[in-house]
Order: C-alpha cells, then structure tokens, then sequence
C-alpha cells in the first residue's frame, strides 16, 4: 500500500466530508437526502477505496447495498455489536487459542471450553445475554470437537492474512482467512481452507445466489 495511504485519515475531515453530501430535510420527522458527491470528494473516496482494498465482506455489503458499503466499510461508520456478533466473536478467538495451543501441546474439549467462557466474559453482554451465549456455544464447540477432532492435521496457519490480490491493476482483494489446514506432505500440497461460521447453515443455491433472500 502507498504510504499516502496508510495514515488514518482524522476524525474531523471524515465527518466534514460525510457530512457534505447530505442535508436535512423540511419534514416534521428528522431525515436525510442523499446529495451526490462532489467530483473532489469522488476522488477523494476513489483514493480510499484503491489505499484499503476491498474484503470479501466489503464485496458482500455492497452487493447487498451500495450505500451499506459506502458507511460501514468506506467511511467505517462506527456500529455498536449485536449480541450475536459479540457471540460469534468470542466463538472465533476461542477457536483461534485452542487451535494455536494444540500445534505446540496435547489440549482437549475442557481448554476450548475455558477459552470459549474467558472471551464470552469479554464481551459486554448482560447476564441473561451471557448464558444463553454460553450454553449455545458450549452445545456448538462441544459438537464440532467430537465430530471432527480425530481428523484435525498438526500442520496448520491460524488467521493467515492475505495481503492483496490483484482484481485490476490497482484494486486488491485482501481479508484473513480463519485457518489452513494442510493435509499432507506430497508434491501436490493438498490444503483445506476453514472459515468459521456462527449462523445458520446456507443452501447451496444460497451460496450460488439463487434463491430470493441471497
């Protein structure tokens, strides 16, 4: 990335510029127009776009809505969690700890269990929110090890980052997978590509895009 654009650009300026493409309306209920921006601020936000790179998850945002995309992963307007984010979160590093444990020592169900409970009272959850999180995640790690631990390779990459990879000759597809696994020590270097997943279970032709809610 170009070093014009590994500053952290200052709160004000983002807020200036955002708020320069909008303006109130008459109406008795407070709301917003959408004001098209400027051809400085277009650049601006072209500069932005090409210095970050686009994720898997900005892509998803803006196939959904270009202007979810626009505030939640351009101008990273600041969101407050969800119960099922913070859950989903403490679920992941869980698993990241156990799983950078296991490459060096012998741990079990009970490790990824306290590492699962240590990072759920992490997270600013109310008591009723808590144990629910809990109890899900404990019924959800404690399934997935009996099912798959006997299958799971010592020679692993815990959250390997991908720097950037060329969808243009300045546009980057970059992200973090959640883990690798590689299967075997042949010519062929088979590997298996883990993304951990907190929802429910998507139907192939939601994957593909489909059906009507995908």
């Amino acid at each position: 990335i170009r070093e014009e654009f590994k500053q952290v650009e200052p709160t004000k300026d983002l807020e200036q510029r955002l708020l320069s493409h909008w303006r109130p309306t008459s109406t008795s209920r407070p709301t917003m127009s959408f004001k098209l921006p400027s051809k400085t601020n277009r650049e601006y936000l072209k500069r932005l776009i090409i210095g970050r790179g686009l994720s898997v998850t900005d892509l998803n945002n803006y196939l959904e809505c270009p202007r979810k995309y626009f505030y939640l992963n351009l101008l990273r307007v600041v969101r407050v969690q969800t119960p099922h984010q913070m859950y989903g979160t403490a679920v992941h590093a869980a698993l990241r700890d156990f799983f950078e444990r296991r490459r060096k020592e012998r741990v079990g169900k009970s490790y990824l269990l306290r590492r699962l409970d240590l990072h759920l009272q992490k997270q600013p959850l109310d008591a009723a929110s808590l144990d629910t999180a809990r109890e899900r995640g404990e019924r959800a790690l404690r399934g997935y090890f009996d099912a798959y631990h006997g299958a799971w390779p010592r020679h692993i990459i815990n959250e390997f980052v991908v720097r950037g990879v060329l969808l243009q000759s300045d546009l980057k597809l970059k992200g973090r997978v959640d883990k690798i696994e590689f299967l075997d020590e042949s010519a062929s270097r088979r590997i298996k590509v883990i993304d951990y997943k907190t929802g429910g279970a998507k139907s192939r032709r939601e994957i593909l895009g489909e059906t009507k809610s995908s």
